[in-house]
Protein backbone atom coordinates (compact mmCIF):
# COMPACT_ATOMS: atom_id res chain seq x y z
CA UNK A 1 0.00 0.00 0.00
CA UNK A 2 2.76 2.60 0.73
CA UNK A 3 4.24 1.70 -2.65
CA UNK A 4 0.96 3.12 -4.29
CA UNK A 5 1.32 6.22 -2.16
CA UNK A 6 4.40 6.36 -3.39
CA UNK A 7 3.52 6.12 -7.03
CA UNK A 8 0.69 8.33 -6.62
CA UNK A 9 2.90 11.13 -5.03
CA UNK A 10 5.62 10.53 -7.79
CA UNK A 11 2.43 11.59 -10.75
CA UNK A 12 1.08 14.54 -8.87
CA UNK A 13 4.70 16.05 -7.65
CA UNK A 14 7.28 15.10 -9.51
CA UNK A 15 5.34 14.12 -12.85
CA UNK A 16 7.04 11.02 -12.98
CA UNK A 17 4.18 8.02 -14.82
CA UNK A 18 4.04 4.70 -13.09
CA UNK A 19 3.62 1.58 -15.27
CA UNK A 20 0.64 0.25 -16.50
CA UNK A 21 0.54 -2.89 -14.47
CA UNK A 22 -0.06 -0.75 -11.46
CA UNK A 23 -2.50 1.48 -12.35
CA UNK A 24 -5.52 -0.37 -10.82
CA UNK A 25 -3.96 -0.51 -7.38
CA UNK A 26 -3.32 3.01 -7.28
CA UNK A 27 -6.29 3.36 -8.62
CA UNK A 28 -8.10 1.62 -5.76
CA UNK A 29 -5.70 3.81 -3.14
CA UNK A 30 -6.86 6.81 -4.58
CA UNK A 31 -11.00 5.75 -4.33
CA UNK A 32 -10.71 4.86 -1.19
CA UNK A 33 -9.24 7.85 0.13
CA UNK A 34 -11.60 10.00 -2.24
CA UNK A 35 -14.07 8.35 -0.89
CA UNK A 36 -13.23 8.59 2.70
CA UNK A 37 -13.00 12.29 2.57
CA UNK A 38 -16.18 12.57 0.78
CA UNK A 39 -18.64 10.41 2.73
CA UNK A 40 -18.32 10.67 6.32
CA UNK A 41 -20.42 8.25 8.92
CA UNK A 42 -23.86 9.55 9.43
CA UNK A 43 -22.99 12.78 7.79
CA UNK A 44 -22.36 13.03 3.86
CA UNK A 45 -19.70 15.92 3.29
CA UNK A 46 -21.09 16.16 -0.30
CA UNK A 47 -22.15 14.04 -3.18
CA UNK A 48 -19.98 13.16 -6.34
CA UNK A 49 -22.48 11.75 -8.84
CA UNK A 50 -22.34 8.19 -10.13
CA UNK A 51 -22.26 7.01 -13.85
CA UNK A 52 -22.71 3.94 -15.69
CA UNK A 53 -19.27 2.88 -17.89
CA UNK A 54 -19.80 0.64 -19.51
CA UNK A 55 -19.06 -1.10 -23.30
CA UNK A 56 -22.01 -1.09 -25.43
CA UNK A 57 -22.19 -4.01 -27.24
CA UNK A 58 -23.28 -3.77 -31.29
CA UNK A 59 -25.96 -6.56 -32.49
CA UNK A 60 -25.37 -9.80 -32.40
CA UNK A 61 -23.46 -10.36 -35.81
CA UNK A 62 -21.39 -6.91 -36.00
CA UNK A 63 -18.06 -6.60 -34.62
CA UNK A 64 -17.25 -3.29 -32.47
CA UNK A 65 -13.66 -1.69 -32.92
CA UNK A 66 -12.43 0.61 -30.36
CA UNK A 67 -9.19 2.43 -31.55
CA UNK A 68 -6.82 5.13 -29.74
CA UNK A 69 -3.80 7.19 -30.08
CA UNK A 70 -1.34 8.87 -27.60
CA UNK A 71 1.71 11.35 -27.29
CA UNK A 72 3.59 10.89 -24.76
CA UNK A 73 6.77 12.10 -23.63
CA UNK A 74 8.11 12.36 -27.60
CA UNK A 75 6.26 8.98 -28.27
CA UNK A 76 3.40 8.57 -29.82
CA UNK A 77 1.10 5.18 -30.03
CA UNK A 78 -1.79 3.83 -31.14
CA UNK A 79 -3.28 0.41 -30.69
CA UNK A 80 -6.58 -1.31 -31.25
CA UNK A 81 -9.50 -3.96 -30.27
CA UNK A 82 -11.92 -6.06 -32.37
CA UNK A 83 -14.60 -7.58 -30.36
CA UNK A 84 -17.73 -9.83 -30.77
CA UNK A 85 -20.70 -8.77 -29.95
CA UNK A 86 -20.31 -10.53 -26.52
CA UNK A 87 -17.15 -8.66 -25.88
CA UNK A 88 -14.77 -11.15 -26.57
CA UNK A 89 -11.82 -10.08 -28.11
CA UNK A 90 -10.74 -11.51 -31.54
CA UNK A 91 -7.71 -9.14 -31.97
CA UNK A 92 -5.88 -6.95 -29.63
CA UNK A 93 -2.56 -4.61 -31.11
CA UNK A 94 -0.53 -1.85 -30.30
CA UNK A 95 2.30 -0.13 -32.37
CA UNK A 96 4.72 2.37 -31.75
CA UNK A 97 4.52 5.36 -34.01
CA UNK A 98 7.74 7.03 -33.58
CA UNK A 99 7.70 10.47 -33.15
CA UNK A 100 4.39 12.49 -34.21
CA UNK A 101 1.44 14.44 -33.63
CA UNK A 102 -1.67 13.69 -31.83
CA UNK A 103 -4.19 13.72 -34.74
CA UNK A 104 -1.96 11.83 -37.05
CA UNK A 105 -1.69 9.53 -34.41
CA UNK A 106 -5.26 9.24 -33.95
CA UNK A 107 -5.79 8.37 -38.01
CA UNK A 108 -2.92 6.04 -38.28
CA UNK A 109 -4.45 4.09 -35.72
CA UNK A 110 -8.23 4.19 -37.50
CA UNK A 111 -6.59 3.26 -40.74
CA UNK A 112 -4.83 0.36 -39.13
CA UNK A 113 -7.44 -1.49 -37.53
CA UNK A 114 -9.85 -0.87 -40.69
CA UNK A 115 -7.19 -2.70 -43.12
CA UNK A 116 -6.74 -5.02 -40.61
CA UNK A 117 -10.50 -6.22 -40.35
CA UNK A 118 -10.37 -5.68 -44.43
CA UNK A 119 -7.96 -8.77 -44.44
CA UNK A 120 -9.57 -10.59 -42.04
CA UNK A 121 -12.68 -9.93 -44.43
CA UNK A 122 -14.97 -8.94 -41.91
CA UNK A 123 -18.11 -7.49 -43.08
CA UNK A 124 -19.94 -5.17 -40.50
CA UNK A 125 -18.72 -3.43 -37.70
CA UNK A 126 -18.79 -0.11 -35.20
CA UNK A 127 -16.18 2.22 -35.13
CA UNK A 128 -15.61 3.74 -31.74
CA UNK A 129 -12.95 6.34 -30.41
CA UNK A 130 -12.70 9.22 -28.49
CA UNK A 131 -11.36 11.32 -31.27
CA UNK A 132 -14.02 13.64 -32.19
CA UNK A 133 -12.17 15.13 -34.84
CA UNK A 134 -11.24 11.78 -36.30
CA UNK A 135 -14.90 10.61 -36.33
CA UNK A 136 -16.22 14.23 -37.09
CA UNK A 137 -13.57 14.07 -40.27
CA UNK A 138 -14.79 10.70 -41.81
CA UNK A 139 -18.22 12.49 -41.47
CA UNK A 140 -17.26 15.47 -42.81
CA UNK A 141 -18.74 17.31 -40.52
CA UNK A 142 -15.01 19.12 -40.19
CA UNK A 143 -12.27 20.69 -42.16
CA UNK A 144 -9.12 17.90 -42.76
CA UNK A 145 -5.87 19.11 -42.24
CA UNK A 146 -3.84 18.85 -44.93
CA UNK A 147 -1.22 16.47 -43.98
CA UNK A 148 -3.96 14.24 -43.22
CA UNK A 149 -5.71 14.25 -45.88
CA UNK A 150 -4.13 11.21 -47.50
CA UNK A 151 -4.54 8.95 -44.23
CA UNK A 152 -8.43 9.83 -44.44
CA UNK A 153 -8.90 9.12 -48.05
CA UNK A 154 -7.31 5.87 -47.17
CA UNK A 155 -9.72 5.58 -44.19
CA UNK A 156 -12.72 6.73 -46.29
CA UNK A 157 -12.00 4.16 -49.33
CA UNK A 158 -11.31 1.37 -46.70
CA UNK A 159 -14.66 1.83 -45.40
CA UNK A 160 -16.40 1.15 -48.52
CA UNK A 161 -14.93 -2.61 -47.96
CA UNK A 162 -17.44 -3.38 -45.21
CA UNK A 163 -21.33 -4.30 -45.74
CA UNK A 164 -22.04 -2.10 -43.12
CA UNK A 165 -19.78 0.27 -40.93
CA UNK A 166 -21.29 2.46 -38.38
CA UNK A 167 -19.23 5.34 -36.77
CA UNK A 168 -19.76 6.45 -32.93
CA UNK A 169 -17.79 8.90 -30.98
CA UNK A 170 -17.57 7.83 -26.89
CA UNK A 171 -16.03 9.32 -24.67
CA UNK A 172 -12.65 8.73 -23.18
CA UNK A 173 -14.45 6.54 -20.05
CA UNK A 174 -16.20 3.99 -22.51
CA UNK A 175 -12.63 3.76 -24.56
CA UNK A 176 -10.56 3.00 -21.14
CA UNK A 177 -9.83 -0.27 -22.40
CA UNK A 178 -8.44 0.64 -25.88
CA UNK A 179 -6.71 3.54 -24.25
CA UNK A 180 -4.53 0.87 -21.68
CA UNK A 181 -3.72 -1.18 -24.88
CA UNK A 182 -2.44 1.75 -26.63
CA UNK A 183 -0.17 2.78 -23.45
CA UNK A 184 1.47 -0.43 -24.01
CA UNK A 185 3.09 0.71 -27.18
CA UNK A 186 5.04 3.35 -25.93
CA UNK A 187 7.30 0.85 -24.27
CA UNK A 188 7.71 -1.42 -27.17
CA UNK A 189 9.59 -0.81 -30.66
CA UNK A 190 6.88 -1.67 -33.01
CA UNK A 191 4.02 -4.17 -33.29
CA UNK A 192 2.65 -6.23 -30.43
CA UNK A 193 -0.55 -8.06 -31.13
CA UNK A 194 -2.81 -10.79 -29.41
CA UNK A 195 -4.72 -13.22 -31.04
CA UNK A 196 -8.05 -13.86 -28.54
CA UNK A 197 -7.01 -12.46 -25.59
CA UNK A 198 -5.97 -8.89 -23.97
CA UNK A 199 -2.57 -8.65 -22.91
CA UNK A 200 -1.89 -8.63 -18.59
CA UNK A 201 -1.87 -4.42 -18.26
CA UNK A 202 -4.96 -4.31 -20.54
CA UNK A 203 -6.98 -7.38 -18.60
CA UNK A 204 -6.39 -5.46 -15.45
CA UNK A 205 -8.69 -2.49 -16.86
CA UNK A 206 -11.33 -4.42 -18.16
CA UNK A 207 -11.63 -6.66 -15.01
CA UNK A 208 -11.98 -2.86 -13.46
CA UNK A 209 -13.89 -1.06 -15.39
CA UNK A 210 -16.44 -3.91 -17.49
CA UNK A 211 -19.61 -3.20 -16.86
CA UNK A 212 -19.60 -1.73 -13.02
CA UNK A 213 -20.20 1.74 -12.00
CA UNK A 214 -17.64 4.33 -11.30
CA UNK A 215 -17.23 7.25 -9.79
CA UNK A 216 -15.85 9.56 -12.55
CA UNK A 217 -13.08 11.74 -10.23
CA UNK A 218 -11.77 8.12 -9.69
CA UNK A 219 -11.70 7.18 -13.73
CA UNK A 220 -10.11 10.39 -14.67
CA UNK A 221 -7.19 9.55 -12.50
CA UNK A 222 -6.87 5.91 -14.02
CA UNK A 223 -6.84 7.52 -17.44
CA UNK A 224 -4.54 10.19 -16.11
CA UNK A 225 -1.86 7.47 -14.69
CA UNK A 226 -1.71 5.61 -18.33
CA UNK A 227 -2.03 8.10 -20.76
Amino acid sequence: MLADLNEMNNLVFKGLRAHPAKVPMIAAVVGQDLFKANYMTGKRRFCLKERTIKWKAPIEGTLKINFDGSVARGSAAGGFVIRYSVGRPIVTRTHNLGSNTIAVVEALALRDVLLFAKQRNIKDVVVEGDSKSAINGILDRCKILWRLRTIFEDIKWLGTSFDSIQWQHVYIESNFLTNAIKSIGHNVDNICSWDGLLPSEARQAFELLYGIRVLPGILFILIKFLS
